[in-house]
């Protein structure tokens, strides 16, 4: 019997969730243990039920409506769920602090699910799960790797039409929200988009340069639920940093920002773009994300805008960089070598063993727009596929003959790729592909030289176990 309730009680979600009900089970994400679960359909009615603050006594009266069970029935068992959620920290009861969450209540509780993978829910079930919104191409630096370029000739997203999206898109299924730029801080109505983004119940993600967080801004980010914050660096040398986002003190503002997100309960992933200007800062980037105990991702693709200029190209590593990378150890592992605070971001083709998965997640569970409201089927894959304020994002995510010509891609597709020995080392992205040259069928020589030295490195690493 319960040891928490006694009617007549008042529950509510606790705010710091977020949360999307596919085929009648609720996946919430629990933003302060960082947690994704799924609840039975039972669980997931009464998780609906107390959106907003609702007596005890009503909940009793709908779920023996609903299930036709009389209400002495349903009372105890009612009881021991809302206890079971209190304690795992989901819900809140009269308005007191929610509890401290426990594991136990987590691992134990038959009505949650906590092995759940967002993406395979949106392949699975054709939503949008997951999308990428750019609010803004304006940005306070001027990155001499970056792939956008703001188009004068256009006007950005207004907020009105940005909140239409975001109730378009809640009910398309999506949970996952990327806010990114440019430099999302600078639009003025920043925190007017976050607040109408957690009103939906999205969990949101930033990506930021990092120079305008002080610590008041990471505070109001932690209120507003932000999961995570992508920060990039370039170089632990000030100088250098500094040059390639052309802007003097922006590395000393980028560390800051780091300490205030960290201090305030974010988790901070650092984002490394490797040009052949910094592949030498790669070691001291890695032993401050491993100091700080961040997580770390090397990006080794440096992509053309997304106009077409080529100068960012000029800064993609050269063959003698790829040569050192594999032939240093200690660099190597830097970048390759995954452990609690370092992932590669150019990551291998997950399905590259069976021919009929597809090739990307990019239009199967991701979307993106950009800052006038085109969409894609990613950020990096800029295959246009229409408008927001053209068509809805749903009849786009449904109707669009490229988002439906996409999803068909799959890895047999690949032409000459699929045949490649080195396929399941390599980092081919197909948006990339697709933005260099055109087509998803072609490959790319860099991408081939980085496979063919994975697949040499691999096997000797596997004969140093053995």
């Amino acid at each position: 019997m319960s040891q928490i309730i006694s009617s007549p009680a008042t529950i509510t979600q606790n705010p710091r969730t977020s949360y999307r009900v596919y085929n009648e089970e609720a996946v919430i994400i629990h933003h302060d243990i960082k947690e994704m679960i799924r609840l039975n359909p039972v669980a997931s009615f009464i998780w609906e039920l107390v959106k907003s603050p609702l007596q005890f006594d009503q909940i009793v009266k709908s779920v023996s409506e609903i299930f036709e069970v009389d209400e002495s029935v349903a009372v105890d068992d009612i009881k021991d769920f809302i206890d079971t959620y209190t304690i795992y920290g989901l819900l809140k009861i009269d308005g007191n602090e929610v509890s401290e969450p426990t594991r136990q209540a987590l691992d134990e509780s038959p009505s949650i699910d906590n092995q759940v993978n967002i993406k395979t829910i949106g392949q699975q079930l054709g939503l949008p799960v997951h999308t990428i919104l750019e609010i803004t191409e304006k940005c306070n630096l001027r990155c001499k790797h970056c792939y956008n370029q703001p188009d004068v000739r256009r006007e950005e997203l207004t907020t009105a039409e940005i909140y239409q999206f975001l109730d378009d898109l809640k009910n398309s299924g999506c949970l996952e929200l990327t806010i990114t730029g440019g430099e999302p801080l600078l639009r003025n109505d920043f925190w007017d988009i976050i607040s109408y983004a957690r009103e939906k119940k999205f969990s949101i993600l930033l990506k930021s340069n990092g120079t305008l967080i002080d610590n008041d801004v990471a505070k109001k980010l932690y209120e507003h639920c932000v999961t995570e914050v992508h920060v990039s660096i370039y170089s632990m040398d000030e100088s250098k940093h500094d040059y390639m986002t052309g802007l003097k003190g922006s590395l000393r503002s980028t560390i800051k920002a780091v300490e205030h997100l960290k201090e305030n309960g974010i988790t901070v992933r650092i984002s490394c773009p490797v040009t052949n200007l910094t592949i030498g800062a790669v070691k001291e980037i890695k032993k401050y994300a491993d100091q700080i105990g961040t997580i770390c991702g090397f990006d080794l693709i440096i992509t053309k805008k997304v106009n077409g200029d080529i100068d960012p190209v000029k800064l993609r590593l050269t063959d003698g960089d790829i040569t050192k990378l594999f032939n240093d150890e200690e660099l190597y592992d830097s970048i390759f070598v995954e452990d609690d605070t370092s992932v590669v971001m150019s990551e291998t083709i997950d399905n590259a063993f069976d021919p009929e998965e597809s090739i990307c997640g990019g239009g199967n569970y991701l979307i993106a727009v950009n800052a006038y409201g085109d969409v894609f089927p990613c950020i990096a894959w800029q295959q246009k596929c229409g408008n927001i304020n053209d068509h809805g994002i749903k009849h786009i995510w449904d109707q669009s003959q490229t988002l439906n010509q996409i999803r068909g891609y799959k890895n047999k597709d690949l032409g000459e790729c699929i045949r490649c020995e080195s396929l399941m080392h390599c980092p081919r992205c197909p948006g990339v592909i697709y933005h260099e040259t055109g087509s998803i069928n072609h490959k790319m020589d860099m991408m081939c030289l980085i496979a063919e030295n994975l697949k040499i490195k691999s096997s000797e690493k596997l004969r140093e176990k053995i």
